[in-house]
């Protein structure tokens, strides 16, 4: 009965329910959008390093070595030789090296100029086959897709394209001399290496030799047939090692070489160091978030309270018919309650839909991925308790307040 009694009261003040509902759910959608989404993405950061001891290049600082080989975000200021890669390749203590040269670009999309060892990388990170369609490149004049670049261009296994010089979405460079054929397309990884395309680094040397000499270059010409097609040097290098126990040894000796100036990094460090330097972003949006939720509180409550002389005579009534205060204070709670309990579910489900489309963006602009792992459980108690707890504070006042004016 007194259920039911809430309901049809709610309903009979439905704008007022309406306006606590919605102030709410608003609040609640600020501050759980704003913790899942800045947790989720320190989570999507991560996962682009995943397999990854070491990144290797010319001394350029942390960060910015982080951001242009593990991100492709920037260019380097400067490159690692060759030799130096070769030489960490050779190691036997590691297990894997993946070269990467930058520069170029295909329609907006970065390239990369690599070797086999990228999609041994792929595979370890994706503990699966991580070619959706075809396979790697064998030869100078082939190339493979990340599979956000396959996805918005539209490419397949077979068709020809033309890579440009630099970084830009409209470059007036274009190596036209020779077209490259796809060979495949990578899985989907949630990492920035779905929006890219990747060649031998034989293939980002040959573009770059005059066209007429390139020209000159047979069409199925197999990677390392020519030895004048091997680079000088590399934008960076990833080294995964045998044994981890031996990283800070490793990076010790890189950075103190003699033959080179170079510099190795602990990417899960370096990353540590980007979101130090944004705290105070979090404190911000966090901030704005509880802001939003006080604001709210105090808008439920004071419209909860200006409508309670209103409700005096429903009250007078409910007496009349033998109802005592524990009835109407009850009666508040369930009616209070309700109202915080469906705005917080709303408010949920909104942050859910809301970060699946941020995910989507997220996803194809900066090829990050993070899951929406939420602990339903914890969430359900939380919400649950709050509900209960404002249901009952706001009853304690409007009872006190309805003592008072009795």
């Amino acid at each position: 009965m007194m259920i039911r009694l809430a309901i049809k009261s709610l309903i009979s003040r439905r704008f007022s329910a309406f306006v606590c509902i919605a102030m709410v759910a608003l609040s609640s959608i600020a501050l759980l959008t704003v913790d899942t989404l800045y947790r989720g993405t320190q989570s999507a950061f991560g996962r682009s390093v995943q397999e990854i001891d070491l990144i290797v290049g010319a001394p350029t600082g942390d960060i910015n070595l982080l951001l242009f080989s593990a991100f492709q975000v920037g260019a380097p200021s400067r490159e690692v030789s060759i030799n130096t890669f070769t030489r960490w390749q050779q190691d036997p203590g590691v297990a894997r090296a993946v070269p990467l040269m930058l520069g170029d670009s295909h329609k907006g999309f970065r390239v990369i100029g690599t070797d086999a060892s990228m999609f041994d990388h792929m595979q370890a990170v994706l503990e699966r086959d991580p070619f959706a369609q075809g396979n790697a490149f064998k030869h100078v004049f082939e190339v493979t897709l990340g599979h956000e670049v396959a996805r918005k261009l539209g490419y397949q296994p077979g068709d020809e394209l033309i890579l440009s010089h630099g970084f830009g979405n409209h470059s007036f460079q274009q190596h036209k001399a020779r077209t490259f054929t796809v060979t495949g397309i990578l899985t989907a990884s949630g990492t920035p290496i779905d929006k890219t395309l990747q060649v031998s680094l034989d293939g980002i040397e040959a573009i770059h030799w005059p066209p007429a000499t390139l020209a000159a270059l047979p069409a199925q010409l197999k990677i390392g047939e020519n030895p004048a097609l091997k680079p000088d040097s590399l934008a960076a290098f990833y080294l995964t090692l045998t044994n981890k126990v031996r990283t800070f040894q490793v990076q010790r000796s890189i950075n103190q070489s003699e033959a080179e100036p170079a510099q190795a990094i602990l990417p899960g460090v370096a990353i540590t160091q980007l979101w130090s330097m944004l705290d105070w972003v979090e404190a911000a949006l966090l901030g704005l978030g509880l802001l939003a939720t006080m604001v709210a509180a105090i808008g439920v409550g004071s419209t909860l309270l200006t409508h309670l002389d209103k409700r005096l005579g429903e009250f007078q009534l409910l007496k009349t018919l033998g109802a005592r205060h524990r009835f109407i204070f009850a009666l508040l709670v369930i009616e209070t309650a309700s109202l915080v309990a469906l705005g917080m579910l709303i408010g949920v489900t909104c942050t859910v839909l809301l970060e699946r489309a941020m995910l989507s963006i997220a996803q194809s602009r900066w090829g990050l991925y993070w899951p929406l792992d939420i602990d339903w459980l914890w969430l359900g108690g939380a919400m649950l308790s709050l509900s209960l707890a404002s249901g009952l504070l706001l009853a304690s006042i409007s009872t006190w307040q309805l003592k008072r004016r009795e």
